[in-house]
């Protein structure tokens, strides 16, 4: 019993000690962890005043402001730098968003005195508080080798990949059901092509253009031979701006061109695309082909 009772004490101490490593390791990966959540209990109490929905604190938004807290401190910016857009920084790491805002200050003392800053911009109430359609937030301070703190705030509307994908899969069965009424082949789902067109919807996104010829990619018929091996190309529909798979559906089946490359008789796959700008717009790519 005695040994039993020592394995147990054993036990107990090493647990107790890898709990203190762990807290360890993660106060020393996030040094100013509490204070980042000051600032996200503060700018939640803020919307809360305003008769606003918190935001939800998010893993990753809060790791990609801790790094340009840390950008900033390192370069001792005043100010965040995204030279391609917020919109492009978070895509780029896989935080696409429909819509999307950030909050940067330097040498501020308290989460108090940093949001307090934040409502004073005159954009503030109109870009944060009152978009009832922002759900999430991250912050990340850091402190620079001059002394001072510098920290970043990243709020948004994720675009989740499932939201993505009902609305591409709808605009797919509703062509389906037109052209079954008319007679014809029905079209499958080709996953190259999705890929295809969720790269031309993103390019058109990222670059802010709807055209068929990407500056990215080059031509619609290109970027098949490129990306969907054993394809032939048979058409492109783009659009821009429409908020539902009906609205864009609807568009292309109201034009003479776009409603033939959708009602092409050749043709017996296809793949749709859409992303979102800068302003939190869709953007839509359609490519049918023959495999």
């Amino acid at each position: 019993m005695k040994n039993i009772a020592k394995i147990t004490t054993v036990i107990i101490l090493l647990a107790a000690i890898f709990s203190s490593v762990l807290v360890s390791a993660e106060t020393s990966a996030a040094p100013f962890k509490s204070l980042e959540d000051e600032i996200v209990k503060l700018f939640n109490q803020a919307r809360a005043d305003a008769g606003m929905a918190a935001l939800e604190q998010d893993d990753t938004l809060t790791a990609l402001a801790r790094l340009k807290a840390e950008e900033m401190a390192d370069k001792r910016l005043e100010t965040i730098d995204l030279p391609d857009g917020l919109k492009h920084f978070l895509t780029e790491n896989n935080a696409e968003s429909k819509a999307q805002n950030c909050y940067s200050a330097a040498d501020k003392k308290t989460a108090g005195e940093i949001v307090s800053a934040w409502k004073r911009h005159a954009n503030f109430d109109r870009d944060t508080w009152a978009k009832e359609k922002l759900t999430h937030i991250g912050a990340g301070a850091a402190k620079g080798a001059d002394g001072k703190m510098y920290y970043v705030c990243i709020v948004t509307k994720p675009f989740e990949d499932k939201e993505r994908t009902a609305l591409e899969d709808e605009v797919i069965r509703l062509i389906n059901a037109e052209r079954k009424k008319q007679g014809l082949t029905l079209l499958t789902k080709n996953d190259d092509l999705m890929k295809v067109t969720r790269k031309k919807a993103q390019d058109m996104a990222d670059n802010d253009y709807c055209a068929h010829e990407s500056p990215t990619y080059g031509s619609p018929s290109k970027m098949v031979k490129t990306y969907a091996k054993g394809v032939v190309y048979g058409g492109e529909n783009i659009a821009a701006g429409q908020k539902t798979a009906n609205e864009v559906f609807t568009a292309w089946k109201n034009s003479p061109a776009h409603k033939a490359t959708m009602f092409k008789k050749t043709v017996n796959c296809v793949g749709v695309g859409v992303a979102t700008d800068s302003k939190g717009n869709l953007v839509w790519s359609l490519i049918v082909g023959k495999k």
